[in-house]
């Protein structure tokens, strides 16, 4: 596909734009389609009901509401806007999982649709015009919004943020396109750059990204990255690369004071290298061919350089980078690309590790479209020099790859189901994992299958002995259970690794009532009320302690 040296203005005819405007509404009829099963889905115990625990204070959209949202900076990702669109869910609604899962779904298709209309206004502005580019940008949003990877985001009430946050970063990408693709910038358009990107951090602290992300196309289709003006290009910017700085603080902060963040000093350079290089090739795999997708990708040991695995990341990003580098004037969309997945991923590639995951289908949400649109640009071209049978055989493969996208990404809302279905699946792929066991026997605790649970739970210990909430999950399914010596003696364990853990104090005081321990149950609820001077009231009510209440 030729370049011109300066994008064009767009002015298609009316039938073109109304093809366009189809794709759009059938994308986004699909997606939302495919997706629609996530509103049978419940609340998970992985942050949605702690969410949901949050928003039962603040049912209503009111000013105090409001304060609230913007207000609640270290205790999570600072998101005020995808909180208000949790209460605007619960406005007018009881709290239910049907309200949230629905918005986010319907988000989703509203994003799809977007990825058609950026995808087509890159290949208007790209030259040379073809009556087909609204099939390529069709093609594009639709992969984009069925693909599996795309789940997680979706399924996952407590990633509203993300949804919501793509959102605003591919309408301040449209913006910008319309703000200088022109012979001069609109500032109309301008200003709604700017307000999508503020937005988008409000949403999400992942648009501190979407300055570069901006960058990448002045560098392909606008093709304004040249010696004369790539000052231009940056100083424009610099407002947004300000409010990116504030964004990337307030998140560090955030995350900061709740411990999710790891220090620097926990894991060395070399290791933080080997896992953002072995990052770029695992997200190629899952771009590519989304199978064994799970909710939750453990470490799997340290990330020595000499890995295979993370050689060959960095063999992948080093070529990728080179080809960008030496075909930027032959081929600027794959330097286009290369930065705007890189301006994405790079945050969260493990340099500053944030969670206790080595990758996640999430962190694709946005990288997705830009190779989408790469890919399927360059078959269209095949498509053009191919014969009848070469033609029918690019269609085919495109078709039948959207129907198993569409097919894996069923099978992976299945997954998110509920939290035993989704530790179910993520054990399937990482059985030696002391979390994800965890988790699993954490789920099947809760819903009273307590002899299966045990079976993981004591897998955890073995896998996993010197975490304390691994002996603390065996020691209370012990005290469910009735087998108060073994879990006086696991409870016993988790406090020795971690003498702040209340629950395993609260389960330890209740076996040492039950094996006719007064005097060590006391000395116990001394220590828990000495760490947590709020539960003292609740433990006197508390018919186990009844012999004790005045006591402490």
């Amino acid at each position: 596909m030729s370049i011109p040296d300066s994008p064009q203005p767009c002015h298609q005819p009316s039938a073109s734009r109304s093809w366009l405007v189809a794709a759009m509404v059938f994308v986004a009829g699909v997606t939302i389609g495919v997706h629609w099963p996530c509103v049978r889905n419940g609340f998970l115990d992985w942050d949605d009901t702690r969410y949901v625990e949050s928003l039962r204070q603040h049912p209503q959209l009111s000013w105090s509401t409001i304060r609230w949202a913007f207000g609640r900076t270290g205790h999570d990702y600072y998101s005020p806007l995808t909180w208000l669109t949790y209460v605007a869910d619960i406005h007018h609604h009881e709290i239910s999982p049907y309200a949230f899962h629905r918005t986010s779904v319907v988000l989703h298709g509203v994003n799809a649709a977007l990825v058609v209309a950026l995808s087509w206004l890159i290949l208007q502005m790209a030259g040379p015009r073809r009556n087909d580019h609204w099939v390529i940008a069709g093609v594009t949003g639709l992969i984009f919004g069925i693909h599996p990877v795309q789940v997680e985001s979706v399924a996952w009430v407590a990633e509203r943020k993300t949804v919501l946050c793509g959102c605003f970063c591919l309408l301040g990408a449209l913006a910008y396109l319309r703000a200088v693709g022109g012979l001069k910038r609109r500032l109309g358009w301008w200003f709604m750059v700017l307000a999508a990107t503020a937005a988008a951090l409000l949403a999400k602290p992942m648009a501190v990204s979407l300055p570069v992300a901006l960058v990448a196309l002045d560098l392909y289709p606008l093709r304004r990255f040249d010696r004369a003006r790539w000052k231009t290009c940056l100083n424009e910017k610099l407002i947004l690369f300000a409010l990116a700085v504030v964004g990337g603080w307030l998140t560090y902060y955030s995350v900061k004071q709740v411990g999710a963040m790891e220090a620097l000093g926990a894991v060395s350079a070399t290791e933080r290298m080997g896992i953002a290089a072995r990052g770029f090739g695992f997200y190629l795999e899952k771009l590519l061919w989304p199978v064994r997708l799970s909710p939750f990708y453990p470490f799997d040991g340290t990330m020595r350089l000499t890995r295979p695995d993370v050689m060959l990341g960095l063999a992948l990003v080093g070529v990728v980078v080179g080809t960008c580098v030496l075909l930027y004037r032959r081929r600027p969309a794959w330097a286009a690309t290369g930065m705007w997945v890189g301006a994405f991923l790079l945050p969260v590639s493990g340099l500053m590790q944030v969670g206790a995951q080595a990758a996640a289908d999430r962190y694709l949400y946005l990288p997705v479209g830009a190779v989408v649109l790469l890919v399927i640009g360059g078959l269209a071209a095949a498509y053009r020099r191919f014969g009848i049978p070469g033609r029918a055989a690019v269609a085919s493969l495109v078709v039948c790859y959207c129907l198993f996208l569409g097919y894996r990404s069923r099978a992976q809302i299945a997954a998110w189901r509920n939290d035993e279905t989704l530790w179910r699946t993520a054990f399937r792929y990482y059985p030696d994992s002391g979390m994800i066991n965890r988790q699993l026997a954490t789920a099947l605790q809760r819903e009273g299958k307590l002899r299966e649970a045990l079976v993981y739970a004591q897998r955890t210990v073995v896998v996993a002995p010197e975490v304390a909430d691994a002996h603390e999950t065996l020691g209370i399914l012990y005290a469910d259970l009735r087998r108060c010596p073994e879990a006086l003696a696991e409870l016993e364990i988790a406090l020795h690794l971690d003498p702040t853990d209340q629950r395993a104090l609260y389960f330890l005081a209740r076996c040492q009532i039950q094996l006719e321990q007064p005097q060590q149950a006391l000395h116990t609820l001394q220590r828990l009320v000495e760490l947590n001077p709020q539960l003292a009231a609740s433990l006197r009510q508390d018919p186990a302690f009844a012999e004790l209440a005045g006591k402490f």
